[in-house]
C-alpha cells in the first residue's frame, strides 16, 4: 500500500491595517521552502495543545509578521483544500480575515500597489478572500466585527472597499462615493450611528454593529 501523503491544517491570515489608508499585511517567510519570499502570515494549527483557530491567527500575525492584532474576533472567510498548492503535502488552509497593526518588517500592500508573486497559491487566496470579505462587508456581523471592531466611519468603509476591490481583481463589490456609502450605512439594518470621532476639521459619525 502506498504511503499516504502528509496533511496539515494551516491557519493563514488576511490581515488589513486600520484607518482610511488600509493595506494588506504580508510576511517574509523565515524557513524553507520559499525562504525569503513574501506570503500571507500563517501557521499550522497546534491542535494537540488545544489551540483555537483564532489563537493560531493571532500567533501567525505576531510570529510571522511582527504584527499586533486589533480588537475584533477573526472570521474564517475562505477554506482552501488544494492538494497541489504545497509541495510538502496537502495543506488545508483556513483563511482568517481581521485587522492588525503591521510590524516594521511586514510588507503592507495598499490600494494600487502590485502584489508580488507569492508561494503556495497565496495570490489566488488573496483574490478570493478579498472578494468574499467585500461581498459580506455590509451584511455579515462576523465580517464587520473582524474588519472594524467596535466601530467604523463611512470613510473607513470606503477605503477598505477600494482596497478589497483591487485585491479581488475587480470581482468584489464595486467602490461607491463617500456620500453614497454614508447613506448605505444609515439605511442598513446591521449598523447604527453611535457618536462621532474627530477627523480633519470636523467630527465624523461612527457606525457600530447593531445589537438588536
Amino acid at each position: 500500500m502506498a504511503e499516504s501523503p502528509a496533511t496539515w491544517l494551516s491557519v493563514d491570515v488576511f490581515a488589513v491595517s486600520p484607518g482610511e489608508e488600509p493595506g494588506l499585511i504580508l510576511a517574509r517567510r523565515q524557513h524553507a521552502p520559499h525562504a525569503g519570499d513574501w506570503a500571507l502570515p500563517g501557521v499550522v494549527l497546534d491542535a494537540a495543545n488545544g489551540e483555537t483557530v483564532a489563537a493560531a491567527a493571532h500567533r501567525a500575525l505576531r510570529d510571522r509578521a511582527g504584527a499586533e492584532p486589533i480588537e475584533g474576533v477573526p472570521t474564517v472567510a475562505l477554506v482552501v483544500s488544494d492538494p497541489q498548492r504545497d509541495e510538502r503535502g496537502h495543506t488545508v488552509s483556513l483563511v482568517n480575515a481581521m485587522r492588525a497593526e503591521p510590524g516594521d518588517d511586514a510588507l503592507v500592500v495598499r490600494d494600487g500597489d502590485l502584489i508580488p508573486d507569492l508561494p503556495f497559491g497565496h495570490n489566488a487566496m488573496i483574490r478570493d478572500t478579498a472578494a468574499t470579505v467585500s461581498q459580506r462587508l455590509l451584511s455579515d456581523p462576523a465580517t464587520v466585527t473582524a474588519m472594524f471592531g467596535a466601530g467604523c466611519t463611512a470613510g473607513e468603509v470606503c477605503a477598505l472597499t477600494r482596497l478589497l476591490f483591487g485585491l479581488s481583481g475587480g470581482t468584489g463589490a464595486e467602490p461607491v462615493p463617500l456620500a453614497a456609502m454614508r447613506r448605505r450605512l444609515e439605511r442598513a439594518a446591521l449598523f447604527t450611528a453611535d457618536g462621532s470621532r474627530p477627523a480633519h476639521t470636523r467630527p465624523v459619525t461612527v457606525f457600530r454593529v447593531a445589537t438588536g
